[in-house]
This record gives structure tokens, sequence and C-alpha cells, in this order.
């Protein structure tokens, strides 16, 4: 006969474990103890936090089997009780449930299990706060990447499929040059005859930019900005450096 019971630890220290979950496994045939981790979001799981043996009450400095007596040093199952703190060398795991079968158990023997109701944590008690975007990449990556260790997959809707489908190769294109100061005209003249293409796409309200080449202008051409979704005002980070 195996008892099984869900246990939880706390740790209150800012640079602890915080939170983790174990699963107590006492064994009747030899009155052992074996506690294993549970999976938990963030933290390197851990086989076990206690090997198949015997738990002892209290920590000594001594524990020599032929003085002590064997049947009061070590945990018995008369004090696996649901809401009760189990002491596991110096960590004090608390007792939440029981499986049906181990609740049967302790049943017949006139035991009366009752699980505790663990409130959930609030999200909002602990809010996410993401860094500024800056322009580079998808801004849905970043927020995928910053609320969750595992970034999920953000699924396009039926209409932005609709509408890529029927304007897939509809592009508008602007011709442009760089808008410059009276003081940067006159340090820049270079800039003045550059000119620039600018492509949208309609089908994903993408932007490209493209500069064509001219011959001996000094510039090669191509690519001057990367096709993908830019909006409309992007901060300086000038302005948070000095601040």
């Amino acid at each position: 006969m195996v008892l099984k019971f869900s246990c939880a630890y706390k740790d209150d220290h800012p640079d602890g474990d915080d939170k983790r979950l174990y699963t107590l496994h006492y064994f009747m045939f030899d009155d052992t103890i074996e506690i294993k981790e549970n999976f938990t979001e963030g933290i390197q799981k851990f086989p076990n936090l206690l090997r198949r043996s015997k738990l002892p009450r209290e920590i000594t400095t001594r524990n020599n089997p032929l003085t002590d007596n064997p049947h009061s040093q070590f945990v018995t199952w008369q004090e696996l009780l649901c809401g009760s703190t189990v002491t596991v060398w110096g960590r004090p795991l608390l007792l939440l449930s029981c499986d049906r079968r181990t609740e049967a158990w302790y049943m017949s023997r006139g035991i009366c299990q009752q699980s505790l109701q663990v409130a959930p944590d609030d999200p909002d008690a602990f809010p996410t706060t993401l860094p500024p975007f800056n322009g580079f990449g998808a801004e849905n990556d970043l927020y995928a990447m910053g609320l969750s260790l595992q970034p999920a997959v953000i699924n396009s809707t039926q209409e932005d499929y609709q509408r890529f489908m029927a304007a897939d190769n509809k592009v508008l294109r602007f011709e442009c040059a760089i808008a410059t100061s009276t003081e940067e005209k006159n340090n820049y003249d270079y800039d003045q005859s550059r000119n620039f293409v600018i492509n949208y796409y309609l089908g994903d309200d993408t932007i490209m930019v493209y500069e064509p080449p001219k011959r001996n202008s000094g510039f090669t051409g191509g690519v001057f900005l990367g096709r993908m979704r830019y909006k409309k005002h992007i901060p300086d980070q000038r302005e948070h450096n000095d601040a």
C-alpha cells in the first residue's frame, strides 16, 4: 500500500524558490517516504526532494539506532494529515490533499482527510512591465516574449487572412526625399540629391523603403528600410538616455 499526498513549500526569502509543489509517497511496507518535485514554470525541475528512505522527525547531531527508539524518531502515517506540516530536513512542507485511494484508506481507520482549498495567485498583484518598443522587429513578438517564458503563437484572424488573399499583390508606391531643416540643408547638401520609393503592401500593412541607385552619387542604393510594420511615431532613444 502506497499513500499519496500533494504538498507545497513556500520560501519567503527574496532570493528563494517562491512556491513549489511536491508529491509525497508513503510506503506502508517499510514506513519509508519519497518526495518528488512537480513541474513549475520558470524553475529547473529536480528529480527528488527526498529519495525513498525513513524521514526523521527532528534533525539531531547524532543518530544512533541502537540507543534511539526506532518507532518514535521517524515520521509515520498517523502524522500525515491534510493541513499539517511535515519537516523534511529543515524544509517545512504543507500537506494539501491526498488521492481517493489514500482518503478511503484513512476513512477505514476512522480518520477523515479534508483537502485544503488554496486560492490561486492574483495576477494583478504583480503586473508585468514590458520595455518600450524600439522599432526593431515585430511588436507582437515583444509582447509575446515579455508576458510568458513560452511565447504564445499569435494567430491571424479570418478577416486578416481574407484581406491578405485579396490584396496580396497590391502595392502602393510613393516617391519621397529626406525632409531636412534649413540648418541641416547647409550641413548635409548631399542628402538633397537622394530620392526614395516607399512601398506600402495592402496585404499585411507593411512598409519598405527603397533607394534607387544613382551613378557618381556616392550611395550604392538598395533597401533603405526593411519590410515590416512600423508605428506612426517612435520616440527618440536619446531622449530616454539623456533623462
